[in-house]
């Protein structure tokens, strides 16, 4: 009898109030019922083949209901780095690709074209080595012709 006197002395008292049943799902009801408002919800799956060869799908739905999707490659052949090569739902088609022709010179090519917006058309050299450090832009795409920019 004394024994039990003593364990029923160390038992603490409870500190709080026992939760109302109605509430015990209280957090997760409001957690699935509650109306979040979020920008857009994005996936993006990447894989890489045994090559090298990277694949990439990207995906976004819209708070409004909107969709918008992209898929990619990204690839090395022959010297030439396949940068990105791309389509996306709008029917935008985008390629970069570039060349490294010999340490100091990189040739850079860069296509857009397709959808709602105007085609895009960019060649670049970029030259670098101890002394100095060049490059050269054209856009092949101007209406008045091809543009260069330097620096």
């Amino acid at each position: 009898a004394a024994g039990t006197a003593q364990q029923q002395q160390q038992q603490p008292a409870p500190s709080t109030m026992p939760t109302k049943f109605k509430d015990v799902a209280k957090s997760a009801s409001d957690l699935l019922n509650n109306d979040f408002q979020l920008a857009s919800q994005k996936v993006k799956i990447k894989s890489v083949a045994a090559n090298g060869t990277v694949i990439t799908s990207e995906g976004t739905l819209k708070n409004k209901g909107g969709t918008s999707g992209k898929v990619g490659v990204a690839f090395d052949v022959m010297g030439i780095n396949i940068k990105k090569l791309e389509v996306n739902t709008d029917g935008r088609f985008t390629a970069e690709a570039s060349l490294k022709a010999t340490p100091a010179l990189n040739t850079t090519v860069k296509v857009s074209e397709g959808g709602d917006a105007a085609p895009a058309a960019d060649v670049s050299l970029e030259y670098a080595n101890e002394q100095l450090a060049a490059s050269l832009v054209c856009d092949v795409t101007d209406p008045a012709g091809p543009t260069l920019h330097g620096q």
